[in-house]
């Protein structure tokens, strides 16, 4: 007969027979008529000495169904509202009238080198592989006794207090702690156990136990053989998560000397007394705690972003564990805000911007036919931009109708330098100032109804002089010509036989005044 749940403790799982809860970690083993890897049986491979066994530990084997497990499940989740830590297992066995024991065996120590199930052939197992052999002072094994469709689970701790590693005496784990409950037809079982009251308790830094047996076993007594066993990477059981910001920006700033200020709310084991909740960090670089207490309400906050750059971005996909959503970012406010618990970890990158301003260039020209005395658009004048952190060969592009020109987007002085805008000065014009350096700030874009920072360019168009002289008849006059261009120390000369003829070039706007005198 099996026996109903009983009515007890399950933290933030549902034991009710309904095996298994959502979103626990599947375990899969061989299992019916079948060989599969598990430890001989001898002296030296019960429950209590297994650790010392010299390999073979292990060979193939095939247990009966009663003992035989198909797979079996692993998870861990904080109950939000106590706070405390639980621990959920499940099974599956080839027949529903079990016998014997279902263990559970939890080691701080990763599995030996030597017993990499995945990859690791099933001979190099057996030659090299003892799974036991890390086992170190405070793992420990939970038991659930099957006989009778029995509900009792039991703790054991291991303890080196008296130099030699031992197996504690059972603790019976009431309902106050645990809850377990049977499938209604008997193939699987689930049970839940408190690991703050029980394991973590009074545990003041982070306790991970990286690999978890489980097991079938013939009873609860260190000389128990173990029947069944399932071998195979698991999910680490822990009380501290892992938390990672990142820092980005683009472009990439080559060196990385720019210093970016962040802000924690949570503390972690390795944290000085008080600790420093602040902390810096450069482009491309990375600050990683893999000792944060799970906890709820946590948050990383950028609250110090040098003069001339903006937060762009914080990109928390890389993250394990979490629905979307469950991560909430505000770019505006520089913060990530989490809970973490088992099986979660935070991997977020904060991508920073250089804050860029815009530049219109405005070409005004003089041309008398459009109105004597007053400046015009000029449209079609070619400029480059150059300096700041323009690569070579700069910006360039060509006035529209109202003789302007306008660039976004370019990265503000203050952090890059000063750029060098430079005209191409159309044949016939002369130009006021034909390159002249501008510094960018932060302002509207070139869409916007404000001006962004602005720079002018006029140009003057050119005028030629020719003064000459045509005697009607050859030789007949010997004439001279003298020209005086105003603002020039210059005068043009020409005296001669033959008609004389004088051309100025390149004229700007001026008064030219020539005298002509005829002598025959």
């Amino acid at each position: 007969m099996i026996a109903s749940p009983a009515i007890a403790e399950d933290g933030p799982y549902n034991i009710d027979g309904v095996v298994p809860d959502a979103g626990t970690t599947e375990i899969t083993d061989d299992f019916g008529n079948v060989k599969e890897l598990g430890p001989l049986n001898s002296n030296t491979t019960k429950i209590g000495v297994i650790h010392d066994d010299a390999v073979p530990t292990l060979g193939s084997t095939n247990p009966n169904a009663q003992v035989d497990l198909r797979r079996a499940w692993l998870d861990t989740a904080k109950d939000l509202t106590t706070g405390d830590d639980w621990l959920y297992f499940a099974w599956e066995r080839d027949k529903n009238t079990g016998s014997g024991f279902i263990a559970y065996e939890f080691m701080q120590e990763e599995a030996p080198a030597e017993c990499d199930y995945e990859n690791a052939t099933e001979a190099d197992l057996i030659a090299n592989c003892n799974p036991w052999a890390n086992r170190t002072d405070g793992d420990f094994m939970i038991l659930w006794d099957q006989q009778g469709g029995s509900l009792d689970l039991y703790l054991r701790v291991w303890d080196d207090s008296s130099g030699t590693l031992l197996l504690g005496a059972p603790m019976a784990l009431d309902a106050t702690v645990s809850q377990a409950a049977y499938s209604a037809d008997g193939f699987r079982g689930e049970a839940a156990v408190n690991l703050t009251d029980t394991i973590f308790g009074g545990v003041t830094g982070c306790l991970t136990f990286a690999n978890t047996i489980p097991s079938t076993v013939t009873g609860n007594s260190d000389t128990a053989d173990y029947k069944d066993t399932i071998l195979q990477p698991t999910p680490p059981i822990s009380n501290c998560g892992t938390v990672t910001i990142r820092k980005e920006t683009v472009p990439d700033e080559d060196p990385n000397t720019t210093l970016f200020g962040f802000d924690r709310n949570f503390t972690v084991e390795s944290d000085a007394e008080p600790p420093v909740l602040e902390f810096d960090l450069t482009d491309d670089g990375v600050q990683t705690w893999d000792d944060v207490f799970f906890g709820t309400d946590y948050v990383v906050d950028e609250s110090d972003i040098p003069a001339g750059w903006a937060l762009d971005s914080i990109d928390c996909s890389a993250s394990t564990g979490y629905e979307p959503g469950d991560i909430v970012t505000d770019v505006a406010a520089g913060t990530v805000s989490f809970d973490l618990t088992s099986g979660q970890t935070v991997d977020c990158t904060y991508t920073n911007v250089p804050q860029t301003g815009s530049l219109l260039i405005v070409k005004e020209r003089k041309h008398a036919a459009d109105g004597l005395g007053e400046t015009h658009p000029h449209e079609g004048v070619g400029f480059t931009v150059t300096g700041g952190n323009l690569s070579a060969p700069g910006l360039s592009g060509s006035t529209d109708a109202d003789g302007e020109l306008c660039f976004d987007g370019l990265v503000i002085s203050s952090l890059v330098g000063d750029y060098t805008v430079t005209e191409t000065v159309p044949d016939g014009y002369v130009s006021d100032d034909s390159a002249q350096d501008v510094s960018i700030v932060v302002g509207p874009d070139c869409a916007d109804e404000e001006d962004p920072v602005t720079v002018s360019f006029l140009n003057t168009p050119l005028t030629d002089v020719t003064v000459s002289v045509n005697s009607q008849v050859d030789g007949g006059t010997f004439s001279s010509i003298e020209c005086d261009v105003a603002g020039s120390d210059s005068v043009s000369l020409a005296d001669a036989m033959d008609d004389p003829s004088i051309t100025i070039e390149d004229l700007e706007p001026r008064t030219v005044v020539c005298t002509i005198v005829i002598d025959p």
